[in-house]
């Protein structure tokens, strides 16, 4: 399959009046916001970045930061993952109503779970870490992990409830969708990202890779193997806030999927999950915690501002969505 364009720009909802970008005033009010919010959640490294429309109206970085980081954005992955595989279904290289089974073999109830409940978190799968080969594997920092290995640890683990039947989080779908996007597409997830978004949009930072094709120190270090690579497509892409800022923009401006499949994926189920995404009252994106990482990075319709956080500190709570909600007051003038 051939990668198209992405396409024309459009606003997520027309009509929209938009806030122009910060003046110099407000631009230090976030900075400020941003490095305050930082330090007393002791986060060692934060990046953040407001996009309107294509436009990145404001980008921080706390001290010590460099604007060409890269930080690991744990499961905000699964929204990036999402796109690419409603990317190659609007193609015809994969029906979402596909059982599994089509396209990975031995998956307990692969007959009846679609791409679709994949995608929503209802396969009804258990998750991949309870398993024993599993869990030894990730006491040791050098293991060379496998999707193989991982798929099946799936393959081994009895179903939770039946496909369908209700909503619950689980690593094991979006782990299968990376291994059926490479089969459908015929490519590396890898490779598919870079044809499918990173290029297109110029997201030189965006990469399963350690090594992103832009460079750029990747903060964290050192870090573990299970945390960033092709083998997680359930969290494993490292990227810089204000390319992170910029695909969720484009995504949620219509700029990336035809507008019946970006209703889909932004139609909330009973659970308030979408087909990869998380929605809110007023807001629509993803979030992610994993490995000493939280990442933030959420669409608000009603001023068409895209807001992503990025930190290399997982805990006490959840320190991008705090410094997320210091960034959206001081954005509001809020005190």
């Amino acid at each position: 399959m051939i990668g198209r364009p992405l396409h024309v720009p459009a606003l997520l909802l027309a009509g929209l009046a938009l806030v122009g970008p910060p003046t110099a005033a407000g631009a230090a009010t976030l900075d400020g916001a941003l490095r305050t919010a930082a330090r007393a959640g002791g986060v060692p490294h934060a990046q953040a970045a407001m996009v309107r429309d294509g436009a990145v109206v404001w980008a921080g970085a706390t001290r010590g930061t460099r604007a060409t980081d890269r930080f690991v954005i744990a499961s905000v992955t699964k929204m990036v993952v999402a796109t690419l595989v409603l990317r190659l279904a609007e193609d015809g290289a994969l029906g979402l109503e596909d059982p599994v089974s089509r396209w990975v073999s031995g998956i307990p109830n692969g007959d009846r779970i679609t791409v679709r409940m994949l995608l929503a978190h209802r396969s009804g799968l258990r998750e991949y870490f309870g398993d024993p080969a599993i869990a030894r594997a990730l006491r040791d920092a050098r293991h060379q992990w496998t999707r193989g290995e991982v798929i099946a640890a799936i393959r081994r683990g009895r179903p939770q409830f039946a496909p369908d039947a209700r909503f619950a989080y689980r690593n094991a779908n979006y782990v299968l969708l990376g291994e059926i996007a490479e089969r459908a597409a015929g490519t590396g997830v890898e490779a598919l990202l870079r044809r499918e978004l990173a290029a297109p949009l110029g997201l030189g930072s965006l990469s399963f890779a350690v090594d992103a094709p832009a460079g750029g120190r990747l903060v964290g270090a050192p870090l573990l193997a299970d945390v960033v690579g092709p083998v997680w497509t359930d969290g494993g892409i490292a990227t810089d806030a204000t390319d992170l800022a910029r695909l969720t923009d484009a995504l949620l401006g219509g700029r990336v999927l035809a507008a019946p499949t970006l209703a889909a994926m932004t139609a909330p189920g009973d659970d308030g999950y979408g087909l990869g995404t998380v929605i809110g009252s007023r807001r629509i994106g993803h979030d992610g915690v994993y490995g000493g990482f939280t990442a933030y990075a959420f669409g608000d319709v009603p001023t068409a501002t895209t807001l992503v956080v990025l930190c290399d500190r997982d805990a006490p709570g959840d320190p991008a969505w705090r410094i997320a909600g210091a960034l959206w007051r001081a954005a509001a003038g809020e005190r």
